[in-house]
């Protein structure tokens, strides 16, 4: 069973092609839970047995281990435009169209999205992957770049304050930065009707305009709060190895 459900994490594995009851896991991966508990006993017995037997050279040898498998894990998440990636190896995702289903992997049934999102489902099918210019006929979007998360484009003829609607489905974390001759100007993001990431134009020249999601100041805060407590997790463990050597 172990192996079966490892099979069925593979990219060769049709996923897709399921029933739509085993396609609500979303992702594949998460079957690797089952394989994870299966064998948690296994590894909590050689775990028990590799700390009694633990010395300092091995917590040196671990925490090097760590922290190149962490920098080198951090460097495949990490997206710019001037990396090559070759896309072919990436897993395939798949587009939501009026052809999609109401249930399909990836996104299960929709119960993740934001309450206006899915209530607008049909304007997600069917919306293109562009900037939308909400309430000014005149403005115009130009040298339109979309990368993931990132986006970049010009915005002309902007004659009055001018509402946009990004493509992207709203969630809080997103930076948008207005630059025009010298100046910077961070704007403001908030939810369209449609569900999606809005902003407002000033009445300014022609500018450019750079979106990132950068995230939340409590994701910020949270992996600040991680990483302290990994730091005193590790300075225990050692201070209760010397205590240990010393009282002997």
């Amino acid at each position: 069973m172990l192996l079966v459900l490892s099979f069925m994490t593979l990219d060769i594995f049709p996923f897709e092609k399921l029933p739509s009851i085993l396609k609500m896991i979303q992702f594949s991966f998460r079957l690797l839970e089952f394989t994870g508990f299966f064998t948690a006993f296994i590894v909590a017995i050689n775990l028990d047995i590799l700390i009694k037997e633990l010395k300092y050279k091995h917590i040196i040898l671990i925490t090097i281990a760590f922290m190149i498998l962490s920098l080198l894990f951090r460097t495949h998440l990490i997206y710019r435009d001037n990396i090559n990636y070759d896309i072919d190896r990436l897993v395939k995702t798949v587009p939501v169209t009026s052809q999609t289903g109401r249930v399909h992997a990836g996104c299960a049934s929709f119960e993740y999205l934001p309450s206006k999102a899915f209530e607008n489902r049909y304007y997600i099918e069917t919306r293109n992957d562009k900037v939308i210019v909400i309430d000014n006929n005149e403005a115009k979007i130009t040298d339109e770049i979309k990368n993931g998360t990132n986006l970049n484009f010009n915005i002309i003829n902007i004659e009055k304050e001018t509402k946009l609607e990004l493509p992207y489905i709203y969630y809080p974390g997103y930076t948008v930065r207005l630059e025009y001759n010298d100046t910077t100007i961070n704007l403001n993001t908030y939810e369209t009707e449609k569900g999606f990431v809005g902003i407002d134009i000033p009445k300014v020249q022609d500018s450019r305009i750079e979106v990132k999601y950068t995230g939340t100041t409590i994701m910020k805060i949270s992996k600040i709060i991680s990483i302290i407590g990994i730091t005193i997790l590790i300075l225990n463990v050692i201070y209760n190895k010397k205590k240990k050597n010393s009282n002997k």
